[in-house]
């Protein structure tokens, strides 16, 4: 009886164990580099959103709010049946994981903080019957609207890195304030310094076409003197 007994309870400590404690990744070199393939293929980048048409159609747009017609959106695809993809943020706790069911037409798509640069965090994970093990990590960031974008000193240097309408700098808006107006002014100091270069160069090309000229009415006097004289003297 003690025999069965202590049978008994070695099964029952072996039956709990295997289902306490996850079963070891068996995925041999083969399945690995097939599914590190397909993990590569996961895509996550932002675009901009622009539904204002739909805004402007509406009877009284001052009531609705304009962010909820032009956004910065993020983009989720290529997710197989052998993965899940797990996101974190540098800005909160929340913990996104989407797998290949979620796709809707393929992608998975989220708004992101039009406000701040946000880091994003992918991880990407396995899960077949023989591998459930992290495949890659990668990290995107999402820009921010730039409330410099077509205002101010931006209007004269649109091509100014701070004065794009989206941007990944972290910096505050006065330090990026700054940045602007020394740019600003160096570019307009360079501009000082081409327009009075041409300025120089044109009167420069001046002085030396008067002297050009000057000296071809010389010498054609001269010539002119010369040829009176020679014809004088022949009596011509």
């Amino acid at each position: 009886m003690k025999n069965i007994f202590n049978y008994l309870l070695f099964f029952l400590i072996s039956f709990t164990i295997i289902f306490i404690f996850p079963k070891a990744d068996s995925c041999n070199y083969k399945e690995q580099a097939a599914l590190n393939k397909e993990a590569k293929n996961v895509t996550f980048n932002y675009e901009i959103v622009d539904k204002l048409d739909e805004l402007n159609s509406k009877e009284n747009p001052s009531q609705y709010n304009i962010r909820d017609y032009y956004y910065i959106q993020m983009n989720l695809t290529n997710i197989t049946d052998n993965l899940y993809v797990e996101i974190t943020n540098n800005q909160n706790d929340e913990k996104l994981t989407y797998y290949s069911s979620d796709l809707v037409d393929g992608v998975v798509s989220f708004k992101a903080n039009n406000d701040k640069v946000v880091t994003y965090t992918l991880n990407i994970y396995a899960q077949t019957d023989t591998c459930s093990r992290k495949l890659m990590t990668r990290t995107v960031k999402s820009p921010k609207f730039n409330t410099f974008y077509h205002r101010g000193m931006c209007i004269d240097v649109p091509e100014y890195k701070y004065c794009q309408e989206v941007i990944t700098s972290e910096m505050d808006d006065n330090k990026i304030g700054k940045s602007i107006t020394n740019y600003y002014n160096k570019q307009m100091a360079n501009q000082k310094q081409e327009t009075q270069k041409e300025k120089n160069n044109i009167k420069k090309y001046l002085i030396i076409g008067s002297i050009v000229l000057g000296s071809i009415i010389v010498i054609g006097g001269i010539i002119l003197i010369i040829v009176k004289i020679m014809r004088k003297r022949r009596g011509i």
